[in-house]
């Protein structure tokens, strides 16, 4: 799915992701977790990659399973931008010491197995991979 970058299409985009989910019978805990992780991911998006530009840009997310994995690929044209070199939060911290900002990422990683980041023809390719760990219910219906 490809549409304009701006959080007022997230709603579209939860669809489309709740509805592939649903469609391997994927239990309610991951799916929570895979949609708090993308939601992050593409505000972050929204926010950021194309703020240097008076235009908006596209993002793509695009769904794939196999065995009893599911894989989240984003795809932007914005600013290049690599999360994964991003340091984890310290949440030991004391609130009023911690930097601002990062606990979204801190929290996508907490709930995806994986985060991969590639950039590639201009464009950022960020890739959350998530084990499922109720193997019975990941079947097509």
């Amino acid at each position: 799915m490809t549409d304009v970058a701006i959080i007022q299409n997230w709603p579209k985009f939860r669809d489309f992701i709740i509805e592939f989910l649903q469609k391997y019978n994927i239990n309610q805990r991951d799916i929570t977790r895979l949609l708090i992780s993308c939601e992050e991911i593409f505000t972050n998006i929204c926010k950021y990659a194309y703020s240097h530009s008076k235009k908006t840009g596209n993002i793509s997310i695009e769904l794939a399973q196999n065995n009893n994995i599911v894989e989240v690929k984003f795809v932007d044209s914005g600013v290049k931008f690599d999360p994964t070199g991003i340091p984890i939060a310290d949440v030991t911290m004391p609130v009023h010491e911690r930097k601002i900002g990062g606990l979204g990422l801190y929290i996508v990683r907490k709930f995806v197995d994986n985060i991969q980041y590639k950039y590639l023809n201009n464009c950022n390719i960020l890739i959350l991979t998530k084990q499922i760990n109720d193997l019975d219910n990941f079947k097509e219906e």
